[in-house]
């Protein structure tokens, strides 16, 4: 339990001396990802469980997005060249089960969402994430998946009210850091989780993948 405890920094920062704060406290041989914790204030009783919203990062994850698509067989050679790990229907059920650790987000066309669905068992959460609002269902998959692409991200809250997302890596520049959290946080203030109390935002941290984790002054960035 200490050694959680020493790996968070309580006193509040603002997100510049924050962010120079994680990295001076990089000490890892690998290229970690900066994530975002934010504390809402929800009544535990009223949280609605997988609901999720989707936010942009201007700059981007900084990272690959494994992408599979489910849709029929007329479109798959147009998506495959869209870059994506796999598309096609019952066929690529099973290289789906072999590589579940290695995907990130399933797409499919309203045709296919059954086919999709067969992946629940093995991919969880992940399918959740399949919804026409959030532009998982969609007949335009150019367009979900260069929005992926460019820095789209989905996030729900946990048991708990608090939503986790990774917003970059270490390697980004400050500004892009600090830009894609103000753009986040935004994101979640439009939300319909956001609710008019002043305090929605109980805690807004920081931290890095195997870092230390520390406390944002958030209010100018809202």
């Amino acid at each position: 339990m200490k050694k959680t405890k020493d790996k968070i920094q309580k006193e509040k920062l603002d997100i510049h001396s924050a962010i120079n704060f994680l990295k001076k406290s990089k000490n890892f041989n690998f290229l970690e990802s900066v994530d975002v914790s934010i504390k809402l204030n929800i009544n535990k009783k009223k949280l609605k469980k997988n609901i999720y919203e989707f936010a942009y990062l201007p700059n981007g994850t900084g990272r690959k997005t494994n992408i599979v698509v489910f849709c029929n067989k007329k479109y798959i050679k147009d998506v495959i060249n869209l870059g994506v790990k796999y598309a096609g229907g019952e066929d690529i059920l099973e290289k789906v089960k072999k590589n579940k650790r290695n995907i990130d987000i399933i797409l499919s066309s309203k045709e296919t969402v059954k086919i999709a669905k067969k992946t629940k068992k093995y991919l969880g959460s992940k399918i959740e994430i399949l919804n026409k609002e959030l532009g998982t269902i969609t007949e335009n998959f150019k367009k979900s998946i260069e929005d992926i692409n460019s820095g789209k991200i989905y996030y729900k809250y946990d048991d708990y009210g608090i939503i986790h997302a990774s917003i970059g890596n270490i390697n980004f520049s400050d500004n892009e850091i600090a830009e894609n959290l103000e753009s986040f946080l935004k994101s979640v203030k439009k939300s319909h989780f956001y609710s008019q109390k002043v305090d929605f935002f109980k805690s807004v941290y920081l931290s890095t993948t195997m870092g230390k984790s520390v406390r944002i002054d958030f209010y100018k960035l809202i």
